[in-house]
């Protein structure tokens, strides 16, 4: 049996330490592709290739975001300050050409007056990683990964059911489509060959004419080609969900599509009310299929 996946799902892991706690979450959507989105300070950059590289290891389909919460106490974080002589020397040397363009002698800058200067004095901020909080920051990343993988596994088991009741409830509907449409035909070129009749006089011999032109005509709105593919995709449908295979999510929805589209040219060509109401609770079945099937890794 296929074990489906969910695009969705939420993992979360702690790890506590002498100076402060590590938290990694991550939560996971639908998307077309597989796409790895963190929202690390500047410090931890340098640790997410090596995290999104392990993610996408366990998933190929759906946007996960991660997130990294930690206490201040287990950084080291150093400042010092600074002035910037590229901008010192640019105002020293303004103020020595206003001086002499107005012939003018200032008093030598005071504090106050550098402390004015915007850009002046630079703050630096520096952090540094200690390498046992890098491996537990990595080890709470992976924790929290197979959360989240978890969580998806137990949403498929969800949709395999889900999926797997709405599956036979098209393959009744098919059946009882395919039961139907002989005797649509038949109350079909019964009605159509009574009109002629009573539109035109025929004669004995013009009898087997009318009833070769109206089978012709009847057999324009003959489904028994959409059913018989509708049938088959059903198949194929089934056995991706027995099949031991993953990720099957966009097989399942190619299928559904094609599935759709027969189920659409069943219902533009019968004519009988019993069809009609078959087919529109096979279109919503397929819907219902499909609404699910988006979720689907």
């Amino acid at each position: 049996m296929t074990l489906l996946t969910s695009m969705t799902g939420y993992g979360r892991a702690e790890n506590k330490l002498a100076k402060g706690v590590v938290v990694v979450e991550m939560k996971s959507v639908n998307h077309r592709y597989g796409e790895v989105a963190m929202r690390f300070a500047r410090p931890f950059m340098s640790l997410e290739e090596e995290i999104r590289h392990f993610v996408i290891e366990k998933i190929s389909r759906g946007r996960v975001e991660i997130f990294l919460h930690l206490s201040e106490s287990l950084l080291h974080r150093s400042r010092r300050v600074y002035v910037d002589e590229g901008v010192l020397e640019v105002a020293l040397g303004l103020l020595k050409r206003v001086s002499k363009e107005a012939s003018v002698d200032f008093d030598p800058p005071s504090t106050g007056d550098l402390l004015a200067i915007s850009g002046l004095f630079v703050t630096d901020e520096a952090f540094s990683l200690q390498d046992d909080l890098v491996e537990v920051i990595l080890l709470t990343a992976r924790q929290s990964l197979e959360a989240l993988v978890a969580m998806r596994r137990k949403e498929g088991e969800r949709l395999h059911s889900y999926l797997w009741e709405r599956l036979l409830s098209m393959r009744h509907l098919t059946q009882q489509l395919m039961g139907r449409t002989k005797i649509s035909m038949e109350q079909y070129r019964h009605q159509l060959t009574k009109r002629v009749k009573q539109t035109i006089a025929v004669t004995s011999e013009e009898e087997n004419r009318i009833a070769f032109e109206v089978a012709l005509v009847a057999e324009r709105i003959a489904v028994d080609e959409e059913l018989m593919r509708l049938t088959s995709h059903i198949q194929q449908f089934d056995a991706l969900l027995q099949a031991n295979e993953e990720p099957v999510g966009r097989k399942m929805d190619f299928l559904l599509q094609e599935m759709h589209r027969e189920i659409n040219t069943t219902g533009a060509k019968c004519t009988d009310s019993v069809m009609t109401e078959l087919v529109l609770q096979a279109k919503h079945v397929l819907e219902q299929m499909r609404e699910q099937v988006q979720n689907i890794e």
